[in-house]
């Protein structure tokens, strides 16, 4: 998937909530599925890892 910033203020892409790259108008980021899978460890009583996605970004679909 490719984004590209056409309009409105500048952007900040957060990188795995440590890295924040500025983008101005006309950047793209690209984001390509990786050759291995990752697998997510859920310990017994947590929240799942996209229900905490949800709750800090606020963007996902419930």
């Amino acid at each position: 998937m490719t984004c590209t910033i056409v309009q409105g203020e500048d952007a900040v892409v957060s990188i795995d909530g440590w890295i924040d790259q500025p983008l101005k108008i006309g950047d793209r980021v690209s984001v390509t599925e990786a050759e291995q899978p990752i697998n997510f460890v859920e310990l017994q009583g947590a929240a799942p890892f996209w229900d905490l996605v949800r709750q800090k970004v606020d963007l996902l679909p419930r």
